[in-house]
């Protein structure tokens, strides 16, 4: 028989209440039990990188570097992902900058109808913005200007097998998660007269 009551108990800066539950058991031994989980990003520590990236989900997002282990090292600052959209056509007002940006079929035929110097001049612009990888879906043929480019920046271009749509649909749930807000749980466990009670105390960090 399991029944919840409520706990308060103090901190540094205010009363904290929190539900504690309490579990008939048969075990005798008490123990302490104890687990943290931070947010990935900037100022945490354990900011994600290209290459956590890589490790984590290049097998699922079938992904291949195309520069080497070129911006392996760069740091994710959020979890944005989306097309460069119309900067590539020069249009600048509107783009934010730091974000994963992905060339689908529509951004690769753009670029495929350009001859070789407009095509230089059109990823220049995206390439005056700082960012930390650029992703090509559907497995395309990608511009020797491009990884030129990306090479003298420092940005990894990493080519997907995945259409456009599954890409965005696979990578999308492991950024959300990856830069979401976690909470550090510190628990303990105490056997009295043969009823195991578990309390927590819950704190961001």
């Amino acid at each position: 028989r399991c029944t919840w009551r409520a706990r308060t108990r103090r901190t540094t800066a205010r009363h904290s209440t929190v539900r504690a539950r309490s579990c008939g058991a048969s075990s005798t031994n008490g123990s302490r039990v104890g687990g943290a989980a931070r947010r990935r990003g900037p100022g945490k520590g354990d900011a994600l990188k290209i290459r956590d990236l890589i490790e984590l989900r290049g097998e699922r997002l079938a992904l291949e570097a195309l520069t080497g282990e070129a911006g392996f090292e760069r740091e994710v600052p959020s979890g944005e992902v989306s097309s460069p959209g119309l900067v590539l056509s020069g249009f600048t007002a509107r783009f934010a900058p730091g974000r994963l940006f992905v060339l689908g079929e529509t951004e690769g035929r753009y670029l495929s109808s350009l001859d070789a110097a407009g095509r230089r001049r059109s990823l220049e612009t995206l390439f005056r913005f700082d960012f930390p990888c650029l992703f090509v879906t559907k497995k395309q043929e990608v511009p020797v200007e491009l990884i030129e480019l990306a090479q003298a920046h420092d940005v990894a271009v990493l080519r997907s097998a995945l259409k456009t749509a599954d890409f965005y649909h696979t990578i999308q749930p492991f950024l959300e998660e990856a830069f979401a807000q976690h909470t550090t749980l510190h628990g303990s466990l105490a056997d009295v007269y043969g009823v195991i009670d578990f309390y927590s105390m819950f704190y961001r960090e």
